[in-house]
């Protein structure tokens, strides 16, 4: 069995030897490459700090994290001449391309950055939005169409270039609840997701979707419309009670859908003590131990973003990587030892 094989089997809960680790900087010791979306090559940032879709961003110097300091359609009159650059320019996936070529015996997933809400948000600005929801959803309907239109073509050209999955970028949760109302939520944004979803499987690929934040009461929708691997990085803000966030998404979604699974991104790994981060990985493995699949390791999570402690982020990838050595082993206590 490849490395592509086993991701697989991880995902459609086909029993595989060991839980797929997943590096997002580093692929050579990946199970799983993720490629980035580009902008074409003939695209000339002159400023350094606009991007093609027209936003300024104010990018924070060694963090690799920015915001938008100009919004294309701050002004909703601007939208009547905007319009998404060209998504089937074929300079956008010659990455994906020498990656399937690269590493044909790994799982590529075609990563399109900032994606949906999230997407809209930069462009239109995120309280605009959320007022616009209430108060312009007719022009909200119209801008959401160019911006999953845009997708859905940039889905269809990555699985012309081989790509094994697609990973959406689109942040909905804050520390308690979704931005919005989860009947809002289902009522206009699901139906959006569900397309995409429906699109990526008829083309033979899987949905990978990176939520940050307390996004609970949009999860069984999400595996309701077909969403294959979800990657929350912040999994103890699901904590209840006595109960860890790690517990109560295993107890309640375990077997229904896959999970990436890395030390908390907002709490231990940049606060914790070796220790702590030695206890949280133990508590990782026995409580998403699932011989059926369904768990994806994610060794550097955090990493990206530049702000948590190297020595933290060494010792994590450190002791994921000798767990996944010690597959399989007759006794299974011996991993959590």
């Amino acid at each position: 069995m490849n490395k592509k094989e086993l991701v697989i089997q991880a995902i459609t809960f086909k029993s595989p030897d060991r839980p797929p680790i997943y590096f997002r900087s580093d692929p050579e010791r990946s199970d799983i490459v993720q490629v980035p979306y580009y902008s074409p090559t003939n695209f000339v940032n002159a400023e350094n700090t606009r991007d093609e879709l027209g936003c300024v961003w104010n990018n924070v110097i060694g963090t690799g994290v920015g915001y938008v300091t100009r919004h294309p359609l701050e002004d909703w009159a601007a939208f009547e001449t905007y319009s998404l650059p060209d998504p089937r320019l074929s300079s956008r996936y010659t990455e994906i391309e020498n990656a399937v070529r690269k590493y044909p015996d790994k799982f590529v997933v075609a990563a399109i950055g900032l994606s949906g809400f999230s997407l809209m948000t930069v462009l239109r600005g995120f309280e605009n939005i959320l007022s616009d929801l209430y108060l312009n959803p007719e022009l909200v309907s119209k801008l959401a169409k160019q911006v999953f239109d845009y997708e859905t073509a940039v889905i269809e050209e990555t699985a012309r270039r081989g790509a094994d999955g697609v990973f959406f970028f689109d942040d909905w949760g804050t520390e308690r609840n979704l931005f919005i109302k989860p009947a809002l939520w289902r009522q206009f944004f699901k139906p959006l997701y569900a397309a995409q979803f429906q699109r990526i499987h008829a083309l033979g690929m899987r949905a990978f979707f990176h939520s940050c934040g307390c996004v609970w009461e949009m999860i069984p929708d999400m595996i309701e419309i077909g969403v294959d691997v979800l990657n929350l990085e912040q999994m103890l803000v699901f904590s209840s009670g006595t109960q860890t966030g790690y517990g109560r998404l295993r107890q309640e979604f375990g077997g229904k859908v896959c999970f990436t699974v890395n030390v908390d991104t907002q709490r231990t790994l940049i606060n914790g003590t070796p220790e702590e981060i030695k206890k949280e990985i133990q508590h990782i493995f026995r409580t998403f131990d699932l011989p059926e699949g369904g768990t994806i390791i994610f060794a550097d999570a955090g990493k990206d973003h530049n702000i948590v402690p190297t020595q933290n982020l060494l010792l994590v990838e450190q002791l994921f990587q000798e767990k996944i050595r010690n597959f399989p082993v007759h006794d299974k206590q011996l991993i959590y030892a």
